[in-house]
């Protein structure tokens, strides 16, 4: 923490949003912001993103506030030491790119750039899930799958620094090509899009379900967010159906 700020900027990198905060020394998240990623045209696209979920924090904090540095967790594999982001399969628009680099040109302060999975598995270790334990492992669900692994408070990178990239562990030779060029990646079976795709493919087959409801008649609209909600809404005894798309 900078002696001159009380607050830093988090920033985390999806596959499809941007979010921001201002956070101070206890984890306290003071203001936040969410804008969409932008993962097609030129590198500098996905800079933008990133500078627009930042300009937000401004525009909404009262009175204006300055921060001392910018942490961003972002999609792996990345190198945790430089910043450069090496090639993440649901952002390939950064390929080798100095991410560290451009923030300290744009912002002129101290910048941490780590792999998403192994930020969020430090956050649970200080403030979270996994306080009090000396060692935590973390996985998280979102447009990939990403883990991270904690040993003594601290985040393990492993010799390359992509010691915990559980989403690209190989489980099926035969599964479905994944964005890193592998079949049967966990990432392909279990991320939400894996999620939306397997609950499209039954409800081709059998369409009464919750599910088509919430997409308005469309199966093509499902996502994982409603496979979710569709579960806890309890759609087997609505539709009175077995609701294997929910399993």
């Amino acid at each position: 923490m900078n002696a001159e700020s009380s607050v830093v900027v988090g920033v985390d990198i999806g596959g499809s949003k941007v979010a921001a905060g201002l956070v101070d020394a206890n984890g306290e998240i003071r203001v936040r912001n969410r804008t969409p990623m932008l993962t097609t045209g030129t590198p500098s696209n996905g800079l933008d993103a990133v500078s627009t979920a930042i300009r937000g924090l401004f525009s909404d904090a009262s009175p204006p506030t300055r921060f001392g540095a910018i942490g961003i967790c972002a999609p792996g594999p990345l190198n945790p030491d430089t910043g450069v982001i090496i090639n993440p399969p649901n952002l390939a628009i950064w390929h080798n790119y100095p991410l560290a680099e451009e923030m300290r040109r744009l912002y002129s302060v101290p910048i941490k750039v780590d792999n998403d999975a192994n930020a969020a598995a430090l956050a649970e270790a200080k403030w979270g899930a996994g306080r009090g334990y000396r060692n935590i492992f973390y996985a998280s669900v979102g447009t990939g799958i990403g883990t991270g692994i904690v040993f003594d408070g601290r985040i393990y990178h492993g010799r390359t620094g992509a010691a915990a990239e559980g989403g690209h562990l190989g489980i099926d030779r035969n599964g479905p090509l994944c964005n890193c060029g592998k079949r049967g990646c966990i990432e392909t079976l279990a991320a939400g899009p894996a999620i939306a795709r397997r609950a499209q493919q039954k409800l081709a087959r059998n369409p009464k379900s919750l599910l088509v409801e919430m997409a308005g008649g469309n199966i093509q609209a499902v996502n994982s967010e409603m496979v979710g909600k569709a579960k806890y809404s309890g759609c087997k005894q609505r539709n009175g159906w077995k609701g294997s798309c929910c399993r």
